[in-house]
């Protein structure tokens, strides 16, 4: 009914790519503001410049470590809130 307020994002999905599924959502209007953290396995410079050129909001490698998740999550929501001007 609402959107959530983040989304961590796996680079390999089934069917479609992450960086697309990041186009899709956005591409429209009640999904463009919502931040997007790309997690995956890919942790090459030119994968990470890829992935970060493509609009998501942080980076994830795999595997997670909880202190970098949390951090990461708390940078992503706080720079949201200065976007919507929260």
């Amino acid at each position: 009914a609402s959107p959530p307020d983040l989304v961590v994002m796996d680079i390999h999905l089934p069917g479609m790519n992450g960086i697309e599924a990041l186009g899709e959502l956005r591409a429209k209007e009640a999904t463009r503001a919502i931040p997007v953290l790309a997690f995956t396995a890919s942790v090459m410079p030119q994968d990470r410049h890829t992935i970060t050129s493509a609009g998501f909001d942080g980076f994830l490698s795999k595997p997670i470590a909880i202190k970098e998740l949390g951090d990461t999550i708390a940078s992503a929501l706080s720079a949201r809130g200065r976007k919507d001007g929260a």
